[in-house]
Protein backbone atom coordinates (compact mmCIF):
# COMPACT_ATOMS: atom_id res chain seq x y z
CA UNK A 1 0.00 0.00 0.00
CA UNK A 2 1.36 3.42 -0.97
CA UNK A 3 1.65 6.14 1.63
CA UNK A 4 -0.14 9.44 1.02
CA UNK A 5 3.20 11.14 0.41
CA UNK A 6 4.22 8.56 -2.19
CA UNK A 7 0.87 8.88 -3.95
CA UNK A 8 1.27 12.68 -4.06
CA UNK A 9 4.67 12.31 -5.69
CA UNK A 10 3.27 9.81 -8.19
CA UNK A 11 0.38 12.18 -9.04
CA UNK A 12 2.74 15.09 -9.70
CA UNK A 13 5.02 13.01 -11.91
CA UNK A 14 2.71 10.84 -13.96
CA UNK A 15 5.32 10.20 -16.65
CA UNK A 16 8.11 9.12 -14.33
CA UNK A 17 10.79 6.86 -15.75
CA UNK A 18 10.45 3.29 -14.56
CA UNK A 19 13.88 3.51 -12.91
CA UNK A 20 12.73 6.50 -10.85
CA UNK A 21 9.50 4.74 -9.88
CA UNK A 22 11.54 1.75 -8.72
CA UNK A 23 13.92 3.98 -6.73
CA UNK A 24 10.97 5.79 -5.18
CA UNK A 25 9.25 2.55 -4.19
CA UNK A 26 12.47 1.09 -2.79
CA UNK A 27 13.66 4.10 -0.78
CA UNK A 28 10.65 6.24 0.13
CA UNK A 29 9.81 4.54 3.43
CA UNK A 30 13.46 4.48 4.54
CA UNK A 31 13.90 8.17 3.67
CA UNK A 32 10.75 8.94 5.63
CA UNK A 33 11.91 6.92 8.67
CA UNK A 34 15.26 8.72 8.67
CA UNK A 35 13.62 12.11 8.20
CA UNK A 36 11.12 11.52 11.03
CA UNK A 37 14.09 10.78 13.30
CA UNK A 38 15.30 14.34 12.64
CA UNK A 39 12.05 16.29 12.22
CA UNK A 40 8.45 16.21 13.42
CA UNK A 41 6.30 13.87 11.32
CA UNK A 42 4.33 16.58 9.51
CA UNK A 43 7.50 18.44 8.47
CA UNK A 44 9.13 15.15 7.55
CA UNK A 45 6.35 14.35 5.10
CA UNK A 46 6.81 17.69 3.34
CA UNK A 47 10.61 17.34 3.25
CA UNK A 48 10.48 13.83 1.77
CA UNK A 49 8.05 15.03 -0.91
CA UNK A 50 10.41 17.91 -1.73
CA UNK A 51 13.36 15.53 -1.86
CA UNK A 52 11.72 13.21 -4.37
CA UNK A 53 10.46 16.15 -6.42
CA UNK A 54 14.02 17.52 -6.58
CA UNK A 55 15.42 14.07 -7.30
CA UNK A 56 12.90 13.58 -10.10
CA UNK A 57 14.06 16.82 -11.72
CA UNK A 58 17.68 15.68 -11.44
CA UNK A 59 17.07 12.01 -12.21
CA UNK A 60 19.11 11.81 -15.43
CA UNK A 61 22.06 13.45 -13.64
CA UNK A 62 21.69 11.07 -10.69
CA UNK A 63 21.65 8.07 -13.02
CA UNK A 64 24.80 9.32 -14.74
CA UNK A 65 26.64 9.68 -11.44
CA UNK A 66 28.91 6.98 -10.02
CA UNK A 67 26.27 6.29 -7.34
CA UNK A 68 22.64 7.38 -7.82
CA UNK A 69 21.97 6.34 -4.22
CA UNK A 70 24.72 8.62 -2.93
CA UNK A 71 23.45 11.49 -5.09
CA UNK A 72 19.91 10.99 -3.80
CA UNK A 73 21.12 10.71 -0.20
CA UNK A 74 22.94 14.01 -0.66
CA UNK A 75 19.74 15.64 -1.89
CA UNK A 76 17.88 14.30 1.15
CA UNK A 77 20.45 15.73 3.53
CA UNK A 78 20.57 19.07 1.67
CA UNK A 79 16.84 19.41 2.27
CA UNK A 80 17.11 18.26 5.88
CA UNK A 81 19.99 20.60 6.65
CA UNK A 82 17.98 23.50 5.25
CA UNK A 83 15.29 23.00 7.92
CA UNK A 84 17.09 21.18 10.75
CA UNK A 85 19.18 23.45 12.93
CA UNK A 86 21.33 20.58 14.28
CA UNK A 87 23.93 20.28 11.54
CA UNK A 88 27.29 18.59 11.90
CA UNK A 89 30.36 20.75 11.58
CA UNK A 90 32.13 18.77 8.88
CA UNK A 91 31.56 16.12 6.19
CA UNK A 92 33.02 13.33 8.34
CA UNK A 93 30.81 14.38 11.24
CA UNK A 94 27.78 14.48 8.98
CA UNK A 95 28.40 10.97 7.64
CA UNK A 96 29.00 9.66 11.15
CA UNK A 97 25.79 11.24 12.46
CA UNK A 98 23.77 9.96 9.48
CA UNK A 99 25.04 6.38 9.77
CA UNK A 100 24.58 6.31 13.53
CA UNK A 101 21.03 7.60 13.13
CA UNK A 102 20.32 4.81 10.65
CA UNK A 103 21.85 2.25 13.03
CA UNK A 104 19.68 3.58 15.87
CA UNK A 105 16.66 3.06 13.60
CA UNK A 106 17.66 -0.59 13.17
CA UNK A 107 19.22 -0.40 9.71
CA UNK A 108 21.91 -3.01 9.08
CA UNK A 109 25.32 -2.02 7.77
CA UNK A 110 24.41 -3.40 4.34
CA UNK A 111 21.06 -1.62 4.23
CA UNK A 112 22.66 1.66 5.34
CA UNK A 113 25.31 1.28 2.63
CA UNK A 114 22.68 0.61 -0.03
CA UNK A 115 20.59 3.57 1.14
CA UNK A 116 23.43 6.10 1.37
CA UNK A 117 25.51 4.91 -1.58
CA UNK A 118 28.61 4.46 0.57
CA UNK A 119 30.65 1.24 0.39
CA UNK A 120 29.78 -1.36 3.02
CA UNK A 121 33.37 -1.16 4.33
CA UNK A 122 33.08 2.58 4.91
CA UNK A 123 29.79 2.19 6.75
CA UNK A 124 31.14 -0.68 8.85
CA UNK A 125 34.27 1.30 9.71
CA UNK A 126 32.31 4.35 10.81
CA UNK A 127 29.94 2.25 12.91
CA UNK A 128 32.81 0.28 14.50
CA UNK A 129 34.45 3.55 15.54
CA UNK A 130 31.32 4.45 17.53
CA UNK A 131 29.52 1.24 18.56
CA UNK A 132 26.67 2.97 20.41
CA UNK A 133 23.24 2.59 18.86
CA UNK A 134 22.38 6.15 19.93
CA UNK A 135 22.76 8.81 17.24
CA UNK A 136 25.23 11.59 17.92
CA UNK A 137 24.30 15.20 18.33
CA UNK A 138 25.80 17.53 15.77
CA UNK A 139 28.59 18.58 18.12
CA UNK A 140 29.37 15.01 19.20
CA UNK A 141 29.69 14.00 15.55
CA UNK A 142 32.66 16.31 15.12
CA UNK A 143 35.77 14.26 15.40
CA UNK A 144 38.56 16.69 16.15
CA UNK A 145 39.15 19.58 18.55
CA UNK A 146 39.44 21.87 15.50
CA UNK A 147 35.96 20.80 14.40
CA UNK A 148 34.63 21.39 17.90
CA UNK A 149 36.24 24.85 17.99
CA UNK A 150 34.49 25.67 14.71
CA UNK A 151 31.21 24.88 16.45
CA UNK A 152 32.18 26.96 19.48
CA UNK A 153 32.02 23.90 21.72
CA UNK A 154 35.55 24.37 23.03
CA UNK A 155 37.64 27.53 23.39
CA UNK A 156 39.86 28.51 20.47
Amino acid sequence: MLSASLMTINTRHRAMPLSFEAFLALHHNDYFSYTVARLPSRRATAVVEQVFTTLRSRWSTALGSPSPERTAWGILNEHLNAVDEKQPCCAAGALRAELLALAALGFTTERSAALTGHPVGTVASVLRAHPSSQPLTAIEACSSPRDLRAWGAVPA
